[in-house]
């Protein structure tokens, strides 16, 4: 029963705003001019990173289209983003999208913008758990959830290698991490320690409740502090 829940949430075919729609870019200074307004009205400032179709109040949201407050590219540099400024970041089915090179210049960059003792918080998708589905996969699932893959693939086998290649590359994926690999990556890009929480849970105010997505999508969560 568990591995049946994994699996229809892992083959929802759910996209990020950004992913499929795409406005004018912010330049610097313009987005500087946003960072420095938030900034003045926000004394526990928290930055999403990644906010998708979901912005967040009183918090300053970041992402390449959809109703962020900042349009940017998060594979080029953030320079508007002020070293030492926010107290809280949050990132939910972000980082599992890019290269992991690129994915760890984007956590150092956010490792700047908070403040000593700051907090980053995130959300993806566990790469143990999509082992653990894959293992016990019997194809029940295929024929209702991969019509949107049908189309790259051509036709759906129902096979849990198709299973798992679609969680592997579905969706513009392009590096799924365990626990082991994100807390790796995080170290290096500077935090001190890194430790993985509950789903909603936290002891952190600002993250109580926080993803947006079902726990089986979002199933690694970790904070790490600056």
């Amino acid at each position: 029963m568990k591995a049946l829940k994994v699996l229809r949430y892992l083959l929802r075919p759910i996209r990020r705003a950004g992913m499929v729609e795409t406005r004018m870019l912010d330049g610097r200074k313009k987005a500087s001019k946003k960072v420095q307004k938030y900034l003045q009205s926000a004394p526990n400032a928290a930055l999403h990173f990644g906010s998708g179709v979901n912005k967040f109040q009183n918090w300053l949201n970041l992402d390449i289209g959809g109703p962020a407050d900042i349009h940017c590219d998060f594979t080029k540099p953030l320079h508007f983003l002020v070293s030492n400024s926010f107290q809280y970041c949050y990132s939910e089915h972000v980082l599992e999208h890019f290269p992991r090179a690129q994915a760890l210049k984007m956590t150092r960059e956010i490792f700047d913008s908070l403040k000593p003792g700051g907090v980053f918080r995130v959300a993806i998708p566990d790469l143990d758990l999509v082992i653990e589905s894959y293992k016990n996969y019997d194809g029940g699932l295929h024929k209702d959830h991969y019509q949107a893959f049908i189309e790259t693939y051509g036709d759906s086998y129902g096979t849990r290698g198709e299973f798992l290649d679609i969680c592997m590359r579905g969706w513009g994926h392009q590096y799924i991490y365990n626990e082991e690999d994100l807390t790796l990556m995080l170290k290096k890009a500077g935090f001190k320690t890194v430790e993985r929480k509950r789903y909603r849970e936290s002891e952190y105010e600002i993250f109580k409740g926080i993803e947006t997505r079902p726990p089986g999508e979002s199933a690694l969560i970790v904070e790490a502090r600056k």
